[in-house]
């Protein structure tokens, strides 16, 4: 793979995950109060090992971009957040896997949606996203529609976002103090 991807924001930035966060992973996942609208892992760091190794095997083939928000504290980096970009396309790529432990600065939630979905307009070179929302997850269907994402559908288990880049530019003038700079990132060399 190329130099690491590293994806900076105001108050936090986003790495790749690497093997060694399958611990982080799993607690984050599995904490109670916020994994009920995530998909299911097995309390297994060498099972969620394995599967970030095939992570990063999708991240290389450009189909895949998961990743760890960390943020200053204790004197250093600390995770505090997960998410994903995955089905990577050339038009498109679906946003998901979103989640922040409990204890984790205010900002680094909002800071880390901005900082990826940047990611995948601007170095991705995508025109839109979408985001599956599970039913019941009130705060997350909200904060799609303030970000002006469009309800394109609902299914027994979800509600479907789309979000393009025209919308989502006038929702990030909107929040601009969540992110670095007026511009999207520079597309990476082969997309």
């Amino acid at each position: 793979m190329d130099a690491p991807i590293e994806i900076f924001a105001p108050h936090c930035r986003l790495r790749l995950v690497r093997e060694d966060d399958a611990g982080f992973v799993v607690a984050a996942r599995q904490d109670p109060g916020r994994s009920k609208f995530l998909h299911a892992v097995a309390d297994d760091v060498e099972q969620q090992r394995a599967w970030i190794l095939g992570s990063l095997e999708r991240t290389a083939a450009g189909t895949e971009f998961y990743f760890v928000a960390e943020a200053p504290a204790d004197g250093g980096l600390r995770p505090f957040g997960l998410v994903r970009l995955s089905e990577v396309t050339a038009d498109s790529f679906v946003f998901g896997s979103w989640v922040t432990v409990p204890d984790s600065p205010v900002a680094v939630g909002i800071e880390s949606y901005f900082a990826s979905i940047d990611f995948g307009f601007g170095a991705l070179g995508c025109g839109r996203y979408v985001a599956e929302v599970r039913h019941g997850n009130a705060r997350a269907m909200a904060f799609h529609s303030r970000m002006k994402s469009r309800l394109t559908g609902v299914t027994d288990a979800c509600e479907q976002y789309e979000q393009t880049l025209e919308r989502y530019l006038a929702a990030r003038r909107r929040y601009r103090r969540y992110v670095l700079g007026d511009e999207l990132p520079p597309r990476r060399p082969g997309r």
